[in-house]
């Protein structure tokens, strides 16, 4: 065989090298270059000049044979016999025929022609048929015998395809006996044809082959020995190459060709060998091992194994790199089958013939390891299928059994998977690995030895640590993969517990401390701290706690540890000459990862890290994250030193013997008492103090500047650091404690002691504030502590001359202020009284002169009298100064505290109120005295006396009458002051003046008797207040928009709540004070709260004194200032922050506005028809003139003041500000100026509150920074690059929100259903994508609401109008997520009690009825439209409400329904119908007795009426969202809502007879009324079969829809433009398919439509062939819609109607038909139970392919179309690769090798001969592919219609650094194979040359798809074939005529 058969491949084989094979057929990523590749081996055909087509042999001898009369007779014979078949019942009638049609050829032998050939072929292929009997088969082989001895071997060779479809297949069904006969006939008959059979070699190949499934030896040896004269008569290369593409095509016959293979094949040692078997084609063969590798059958595999193992072995390299990757990769994959038997198999061949495990062991690591590392890596990283790299990880968990495998490999593999698993996690939207993925991938590490996985991953940080080039960023790169690795696993064995895990937490800090001593890099120590902190919470508390067996463990060596981490793991420095000892390091390790020797360790690397870190946070050059470092660094100190307290003494004596001296506590020391960021100050304060406090340090450390300390701490309680003050104080407290706390104190008294006093009152505010919250969970908390600074702020109320009126108004203002601290300040002044000072006293009873008996108390010791009268005085000061409201209080108020309790213990009765306790224990000290002889007589004298005074003071407070024209004028001149101060920003003067205000305001009411003006004449001219009550407003309006001072703002508050219903009193009915006063204040105070939210809403890159400052400015140029004249110095000396008290005192007078407005509502103006502002962007608006409604500010402000706009301009000019003048407000507003425009509106309030809220709401996504690689790196280690000092945030957000709550909880209950109703038009206003859509239908379905407004804000615009939809396209958009759902208005009010879900939608559901029920009359529509509260409430229900909720709900919307007819419901029908669904769906889910008769009849009516009323609505959008409704909602839950079968019935009724029945009759009787847009006609159609589908899947309604839909089906306009689409086409599948199940007489009433009618007189042929056609494509479309084999019963059936089409000759346009329906049988019928149509399909086949090629004359487009079906159902077999036909695809296309290199022109398929023909023909161009611009194609078509037909899997681009060597073309091949799909998707054609791109390229991409071991893409066919079966190119008119085969628009995009 060797020089011959080599001399032949010489000759035969292919000229083309294998590199530029291969790159032609599988290498190129580029897909127009794929093609350009594949089929330019055929452009030279173009040249030569045309090949006359060499005429069959047998026309010679027929139009001889004619002159011969008996040949004549011979033809009759021949036909009759073939007419005869057509009665054959049963096989002894086939004999029969047999044995007629034997007897003729042997009559008639001397003829060398067989009559009708192409008949004959069928008839005898269809007599082997394996149902047949062996007897039939033998007679039928007898007669091919006779036939190919007749007619000769020159004629075999032409009819060769017609002849051998029959015999190639009949071998794997043939029976011993025929078999033999068959192997006769192929070694006589067919092997000596030679090349000829060059061709059909695939075919011949696999048809020969499965007779060595045989077991008879004599059988096998047969088929080998015929094998063999093939291999010598074609071509050995070319040989052994169709034997490798039949292993990769045909599964069934690969064992058959193992079988072979090892017997035959050499052991290829050279690359010679691989020439001389597969001549270039070496790819090839390693392509058919991988597919076998690949087979499901353990057989085949074990076969493939031997024939690799055995000839193919490792050492030789005789293939590519790339061949060599692939069939190891499949090789290592079988190891998943967990066979032992291929097990083994595998390892002997990948470890070689060696008997010792050294030489296996080299073998693998020189000729294996990197081949299966390339193919593993490669296949997970380049992939993007998780089946794949699930599969890599499979294999390496069955590898892992064998060492000398798995360990090689992981050491190369397992560091690169690592970074790629992360990789996944990081592409995951979750942040988390696949479900799956994630599992194998746990159990792929749990499997492998924790010190490999440990020694791996830490081994990354070491080696980053030592590099010298860029070592940052690979530490970086480690410390991901650490913490990837500890978070991802969770390994919890003790080796990972207890001493890897240990040990990386010192590896990490030994990192740390290394890199700290060099340069301090923030972001990189921030991620190496946040590591150590995550691995010392994975330490167990048993590891630190196991310290018995080291009590003598010494220290040990701190700055060694990172290389003790080293060697441990096995990385010792390559320049060391010292090689550490194994035992040594293991010692080493032992010692310092676990107890003592780790807490050592711990503690003392801590100590050095944190001394390095420290000296990089002192002064402002300290970023954020070197605070985070250090904050860590103390975190893991603290941690561990509590660690060591807990079980380890002797190492707190160590580190209480080094810590007075050690650097870090010197460090520490210089950050707190330095300038630094207060978290790095916070965190080494709080540091130290626990070491103090634990004895590791002396107090000396802090005591020794404890002045700088408390100077620090009391610094940072300023405005600026609002988020530092809560642990400010917290650090205060534990200075006192655990320092001296009257050094404390005293320092703290110092700074309120000195002349700062009005400058350092704010801190002490804060002070306070801060300590009453520490206290309140405290309950042994000190009373006395820092009462000292009380009693100064008390010392600076006093009217001393050495005061300044500022301090002292400053004192008396923060008294005033801090009324509700009330009880603490007297708990504090109380235990001066009775615990600072200690008294005895005794009793004696003696007897007056009076004769009765006395009680005698005196002191029987002396104390310190000045003391205690100077705490009475102070007690008396401090009640004066806070007033009658904290008297109220005393009077109803009980002390709870446990330390108060004790100390008024045996002073007051338990359960006295807090004025009792203050006046008796007073009166202890008023009536105790002292001894007439103590010399404290005096002394004590003075102190009864001011104790006296104080409960005289406490007991009574007398009242003054006053003349009204007195307090008339005071008021005047008060006013006129008070405006005075307010506008020159002077605060404290605004208390007393407010106080006397209040008190001649009162006291007039009071004098006058409740008579008004009117009433009283002669004191109009002196009335105050009364006489113009805008003076008044402008005042007050002042006071709440030109200071931002807490007190001020609070008294004024109280001030107005107080005083407005006595100014109403005294101006009475001639001015309304609500509208003159409280509304215009309560709009001011909302413009101020909007721009508070601004300033607190923190966004990025701002700081806190940059924003408060901004707020400030914008208070300023708020248009006020030109407003009131004031002057440039007096607005300069405004406060410059916005502090949370400010806006605390903000809230509480909008909360009193605001409940006074909602109690007197009734008489307040509210809008009717005017525009809605939007509070967001009217608030923050920057323009001159901010907007409030339709009425600019400074024109509103001028009409209530009298002043013209031109005024103010002219007085803010004169004031050096910029004009304020409103150019864009013309028309009417200019002449506007009466304030009864203004309007209250409720949503536009609480729209205010609501951005308050919003702004000290942290836990929202803020805004970030740049995204910068340091800011993804920290954010992975959970640190927030732009996190601000949030440690007392959450204590200012509760107080904030507790203050909301609380004014909507009191606006509430003034108006609860108003004020939910606000909140729901909030809702809507935040979701503007839900009511802005939402018009039309409100419109349309019912009465709408009193006004349609229409919104100003940009943000409101509808999305769907802003992209350009239309409206029926824009209704049909998706519905958000969840996610993007705005409920903070909500959330809000649930905050309220009494709110809960079911209260809000309780009352909201009763709005809804009033609404329904009284129309136009109904309150409420000025807060929110119709729609948007009927779609609040839908939504509501569905997002806020629990199962248990939803029962309780139920009855409402009962009774709801039940008061009212749901046709009453109007608007809100669709909107309650899908509210009650959901509710009553949950209900029952949640409790089953929710179940009723009543509730079942009320939802039947509500889903009657709905459905009824959309008949009468004439909007395709509204009826679209109702049915849809109902198919999702209300269909499918109906048998559990209504019970009652009838109901249910009545009710799908209702829906086919209003809204499904009127529409499929519109569309069969052409009168449709729907929609005239065709898009929006086609959603409205789907919505209808929508409902369709819901109702086909209930089985109980079968009977409701079935006829209606037969009947639409049956229509001729089902296939219409409008039914059928490829939107439409898949609910037409769902209802056919139930239709034919529940019915299954139908089909065959389908079948019986096809049947050809009797002949008629009158008959319209073409009618008749276009009804047909109809019938058969409805035929195809109920065959499609049903599932695999579900019609497996019809197929006979189906079977005799199609070949009685084809045996009729019909037109072609049925003959079309039944090629579609072949192509849907194919997709819906297992290929084994096809083969009885081979037989005729092939004929017909053939037989259109010869016409074409064929013909002569003009081109009949109709033919053209008939070729155009058959070339699809070819296409489609070619994609398929069924093993029916892959047998006979020689006949068609070149299925071998001589696809890319033979001659087209001298091919024997019948494409490429055509194709042949084809280029010879004369044209303009021919076209690949043909371009898709219809719209009716399904996306997918459209999306790759210039594609080509093999779909490559998507490579993801491969880290440069894994060093895989395959570039990303071979990396194609590992990542899974390919899809391959149909060559043509267009739909007609006028030219058979518009198929030219599949008859020229068929052969070419069949052989492609053959070699990259492509599967077909089940999707791209679905779609192909759905796209086929919705357009149909004919029609009928009226006449009867047939129309164009294809619409003009069509063609003409395809026209050549």
């Amino acid at each position: 065989m060797s020089a011959n058969s080599k001399q032949l491949g010489g000759k035969h084989s292919p000229s083309l090298s294998y590199k530029s094979a291969d790159e032609a057929t599988v290498n190129s990523v580029d897909s127009t270059t794929r093609h350009t590749q594949l089929t330019s081996s055929f452009e030279t055909d173009l040249s030569a000049p045309r090949r006359i087509r060499r005429e069959d042999p047998s026309q010679e001898l027929v139009r001889k044979y004619q002159k011969d009369s008996k040949y004549s007779a011979y033809v009759q014979v021949v036909e009759r016999c073939l007419q005869s078949f057509d009665y054959v019942s049963e096989w002894a009638d086939v004999t029969a025929f047999l044995t007629k049609l034997e007897r003729s050829f042997k009559t008639y032998s001397r003829f060398a022609v067989v009559p009708h050939k192409e008949t004959v072929a069928k008839r005898l292929a269809q007599c082997l048929n394996p149902a047949l009997p062996t007897g039939v088969h033998q007679k039928a082989l007898g007669i091919y015998e006779q036939i190919f001895k007749q007619i000769g071997q020159e004629q075999l060779i032409a009819d060769l395809s017609l002849y051998a479809y029959g015999l190639f297949p009949f071998m794997r069904n043939a029976s011993l006996s025929t078999k033999s006969q068959l192997l006769e006939i192929f070694s006589r008959v067919f092997v000596p044809l030679g090349t000829s059979l060059r061709p059909c070699m695939k075919s011949f190949t696999a048809g020969v082959l499965p007779g060595l499934e045989e077991a008879s030896a004599e059988m096998s040896g047969r088929v080998m020995d015929l094998l063999d004269r093939l291999q010598e008569t074609v071509d050995s290369a070319f040989f052994f190459q169709t034997l490798f593409l039949v292993m990769v095509t045909n599964a069934e016959q690969r064992e058959s060709a193992l079988k072979y293979l090892a017997q035959r094949l050499p052991v290829f040692t050279q690359k010679e060998d691989v020439e001389q078997i597969c001549g270039d084609q070496g790819s090839l063969m390693v392509r058919a091992l991988a597919a076998t590798l690949t087979d499901s059958k353990t057989l085949v595999l074990r076969a493939a194994l031997d024939v690799v193992m055995t000839r193919i072995p490792l050492r030789t390299c005789v293939f590519e790199t790339r061949d060599v990757v692939l069939l190891v990769k499949c090789a290592a994959e079988v190891v998943l089958k967990k066979d032992m038997s291929l097990n083994r198999r595998f390892y002997t061949w990948v470890l070689g013939p060696g008997e010792s495990d050294a030489e296996q062991s080299a073998h693998f690591a020189q000729y294996v390891q990197a081949p299966l590392t390339e193919a593993l890596l490669g296949s997970f990283a380049a992939t993007s299928s998780l089946d794949q790299q699930h599969t890599v990880l499979r294999v390496l968990i069955g590898l892992i059994d064998k060492p000398a495998i798995a360990q090689p490999i992981l050491d190369a593999i397992f560091v690169p998977l690592l970074q790629q698993l992360m990789a996944e996690r990081d592409a995951c939207a979750d942040g988390m690995l696949p479900v799956k993925l994630a599992s194998v991938s746990r159990m792929f590490v749990e499997m492998l030895d924790p010190i490999f996985t440990w020694s791996s991953v830490i081994n990354q940080l070491t080696q980053a640590a030592v590099a010298a080039d860029d070592p940052g960023a690979r530490i970086a790169r480690a410390l991901r993969l650490l913490l990837f690795f500890v978070q991802t696993f969770e390994l919890d064995d003790d080796a990972t517990l207890q001493v890897h895990v240990p040990m990386a937490l010192l590896t990490v800090l030994a990192t740390l401390d290394r890199m700290a001593a060099k340069t301090v890099d923030a972001t990189l120590c921030c991620c190496l701290t946040r590591t150590a902190i995550e691995l010392l919470t994975r330490v167990p508390t048993a590891v630190f706690a196991d310290v018995s067996e080291q009590a003598d463990v010494s220290e040990p060596d701190i700055g060694g540890l990172f290389e003790t981490a080293r060697a441990f793991y096995g990385m010792h420095d390559a320049a060391s000459e010292d090689r550490a000892d194994a035992a040594a390091v293991e010692r080493s390790a032992a010692e310092v990862v676990r107890g003592v020797g780790l807490l050592h360790a711990t503690i003392g690397l801590s100590k050095r890290i944190a001394a390095r870190l420290a000296e990089h946070v002192v002064g402002d050059r300290a970023g954020a994250t070197a605070v985070v470092c250090v904050e860590d660094i103390c975190h893991i100190l603290r941690t561990a030193t509590a660690y060591a307290g807990d079980f380890a003494d002797s190492v707190l004596a160590a580190t209480m013997h080094e810590d007075s001296e050690h650097p870090w506590v010197e460090a520490f020391v210089r950050v707190v008492t330095q300038p630094s960021a207060f978290a790095a100050a916070d965190a080494a304060l709080s540091t130290l103090l626990e070491f103090v406090e634990r004895g590791l340090l002396p107090r000396q450390v802090i005591v020794g500047d404890l002045s700088l300390l408390v100077a620090r701490l009391w610094a940072a309680l300023s405005a600026e650091h609002v988020s530092n003050h809560f642990r400010a104080v917290q650090l205060l407290c534990m200075l006192r404690r655990q320092a001296d706390a009257p050094t404390v104190e005293r320092g703290l008294a110092g700074f309120l002691a000195g002349p700062e006093f009005v400058d350092q009152l704010p801190r002490y505010a804060v002070f306070w504030r801060n300590l009453r919250l520490i206290e309140h969970h405290r309950p042994d908390a000190d009373m006395l502590a820092f009462s000292r600074l009380l009693l100064l702020v008390l010392d600076n109320t006093h009217n001393d001359g050495g005061l300044s009126i500022e301090q002292q108004s400053a004192a008396r203002a923060w008294i005033v202020g801090g009324v509700g601290e009330w009880e603490s300040v007297l708990e504090t002044l109380l235990a001066l009284q009775l615990v600072s000072i200690r008294t005895q006293r005794t009793k004696s009873s003696v007897v007056l002169a009076t004769g009765h008996s006395s009680t005698l108390q005196e002191h029987a010791a002396g104390f310190d009298c000045g003391r205690l009268s100077y705490y009475l005085g102070a007690m008396q000061q401090y009640l004066e100064l806070a007033g009658t409201t904290v008297i109220r209080s005393m009077v109803s108020t009980v002390p709870v505290s446990e330390p108060m309790l004790r100390a008024t213990e045996g002073v007051a009765e338990p359960g006295s109120s807090w004025m009792q306790v203050v006046a008796l224990a007073a009166l202890e000290f008023a009536l105790t005295g002292a001894s007439a002889k103590s010399s404290a007589l005096a002394a004590v004298e003075a102190t009864r006396a001011r104790a006296a005074e104080l409960v005289a003071f406490v007991v009574s407070r007398p009242g003054v009458a006053w003349p009204a024209a007195v307090v008339a004028g005071m008021q005047a001149r008060t006013v006129d002051a008070l405006l005075h101060c307010v506008l020159h920003g002077r605060a404290a003067m605004q208390l007393p003046l407010l106080d006397l205000l209040s008190a001649l305001i009162s006291t007039q009411v009071h004098t006058r008797g409740g008579q008004t003006l009117a009433d009283t004449p002669g004191v109009a001219t002196a009335a105050g207040i009364a006489s113009d009550v805008r003076v008044f407003s402008r005042l007050v309006l002042a006071a709440f928009t030109m200071q931002l001072d807490v007190v001020a703002l609070s008294r004024w508050a109280q001030f107005l709540h107080a005083a407005v219903p006595f100014v109403q009193q005294l101006v009475g009915a001639e001015h309304d004070v609500l509208r003159w006063l409280v509304l215009p204040c309560l709009h001011m105070l909302r413009l101020v709260l909007a721009q508070c939210a601004c300033c607190f809403a923190r966004p990025a890159r701002v700081s806190a004194a940059a924003r408060h400052q901004r707020t400030s400015s914008q208070l300023l140029l708020r248009e006020l200032v030109p407003l009131f004249a004031i002057p440039t110095s007096a607005a300069d000396k405004r406060p410059a922050h916005v502090t949370v008290d400010v806006l605390t005192a903000l809230l509480d007078a909008f909360d009193v506005l605001l409940a006074l407005s909602l109690r007197n509502a009734d008489s307040m103006p509210v809008g009717r028809e005017t525009q809605r502002p939007d509070s967001r962007a009217s608030d923050s608006s920057s323009q001159s003139a901010v907007s409030l409604g339709a009425i600019p500010i400074v024109r509103f402000m001028s009409s209530i003041f009298g002043q013209d706009p031109a005024d103010a301009n002219d007085n803010d000019s004169s004031s050096g500000n910029k004009p304020t003048g409103d150019d864009s407000v013309k028309g009417e507003h200019e002449s506007v100026t009466d304030v009864n425009l203004l309007e209250f509106d409720l949503v536009v309030m609480l729209a205010a509150v609501q951005a308050v809220w919003e702004a000290f709401d942290f836990g929202r996504p803020q805004q970030s920074l740049a995204d910068a690689p340091e800011s993804r790196l920290l954010r992975e280690f959970g640190v927030d690059a732009t996190r601000s000092e949030a440690a007392s945030d959450m204590h200012v957000r509760q107080a904030v929100h507790t203050r909301i709550a609380v004014l909507v909880e009191h606006a509430a209950a003034s108006r609860p259903a108003e004020v939910t109703l606000a909140m729901a038009a909030l809702w809507i206003r935040d979701n503007p994508q839900w009511c802005t859509h939402l018009e039309t239908p409100s419109r349309s379905l019912g009465r709408g609401g009193s006004r349609q407004r229409r919104r100003s804000s940009a943000s409101s615009v509808p999305a769907s109008r802003a992209s350009g939809l239309s409206d029926g396209a824009a209704s049909q958009a998706a519905a958000p997520a969840d996610s993007q759902w705005n409920w903070r208005a909500p959330n809000l009010l649930e905050r309220v009690p009494g709110r809960a879900p079911v209260a809000i939608l309780t009352t909201l559901l009763n709005d809804l009825h009033l609404r329904s029920t009284l129309g136009g009359s109904a309150q409420g529509r000025e807060l929110i439209d119709d729609a948007e509260l009927a779609r609040f409430v839908e939504l509501y229900a569905r997002h806020r409400l629990t199962a248990r909720a939803s029962a309780v709900l139920v009855p409402h919307v009962l009774v709801m329904l039940r008061e009212c007819a749901p046709q009453q419901l109007g608007f809100a029908l669709p909107f309650v119908l899908r509210m009650f669904t959901e509710l009553c769906s949950r209900a029952m889910g949640a409790d089953t007795a929710a179940r009723t008769p009543e509730l079942g009849s009320l939802y039947a009516q509500l889903a009657d009426a709905c459905v009824a009323a959309t008949a009468r609505v004439p909007d395709a959008a509204s009826v679209d969202r109702v049915l849809a409704c109902v198919a999702d909602m209300v269909v499918p839950q109906l048998p559990q809502l209504v019970p009652d079968y009838e109901r249910q019935v009545a009710v799908a009724t209702q829906l086919m007879q209003h809204a499904i029945g009127p529409a499929l009759r519109a569309h069969m009787t052409g009168g449709y009324s729907g929609p005239a847009h065709a898009t929006t006609q086609t959603h409205h159609f789907a919505s209808v079969l929508q409902c369709l589908a819901a109702l086909a899947q209930q089985a109980a309604l079968t009977k409701v829809w079935r006829r209606e839909v037969w009947d639409y089906f049956c229509d001729a306009k089902f296939f219409s433009e409008h039914t059928m689409s490829p939107e439409l086409a898949a609910h037409w599948r769902l209802l056919v398919r139930q239709l034919l199940i529940t019915d299954k007489d139908r089909f065959a009433d389908l079948l019986s439509r096809i049947a050809a009618s009797a002949p008629a007189l009158f008959a319209n042929r073409v009618y008749e062939a276009q009804m047909r056609a109809l019938a058969l494509r409805r035929l195809s479309f109920a065959i499609w819609a049903g599932s695999t084999n579900q019609y497996l019963s019809q197929l006979p059936h189906v079977q005799e109607r199609l070949v009685d089409i084809l045996k009729n000759a019909p037109l072609p346009i049925v003959q079309c038909e039944v090629f579609l329906c072949l192509r849907v049988l194919l997709c819906r019928i297992s290929n084994h139970h096809m083969s009885n149509f081979w037989p005729m399909l092939l004929t017909e086949l053939i037989r259109l392919c010869l016409l074409q090629l064929n013909r002569e004359g003009p081109e009949d487009r109709e033919q053209a179309n008939l070729f155009l079906a058959a070339c699809k159902f070819l296409d489609l077999l070619f994609v398929l690769g069924t093993e029916d036909f892959l047998i006979h695809q020689w006949i068609f296309i070149t299925d071998t090798i001589d696809a890319l290199y033979g001659s087209r022109s001298a091919s024997h398929a019948l494409l490429d001969q055509l194709s042949a023909r084809l280029l010879s023909m004369p044209s303009s161009a021919r076209r690949k592919h043909a371009q898709l611009k219809d719209k009716s194609y399904p996306s997918i078509l459209l999306a790759d219609s210039d594609g080509p037909s093999l779909k490559f899997p998507w490579v993801t681009e491969v880290d440069p650094e894994l060093g895989l060597a395959l570039n990303a073309t071979e990396l194609q091949t590992l990542s899974g194979r390919p899809l391959k799909r149909p060559i043509i998707s267009i739909r007609s054609v006028v030219s058979i040359k518009d198929v030219d791109a599949f008859v020229h390229n068929a052969s070419a991409q069949a052989f492609e798809a053959a070699f990259t071991m492509a599967e077909p893409d089940t999707e791209f066919i679905e779609a192909l074939l759905v796209s086929d079966l919705m357009y149909l190119d004919f029609t009928t008119n009226a006449n009867n005529q047939s129309l164009s085969m294809a619409p003009a628009g069509f063609i003409s995009d395809f026209e050549l």
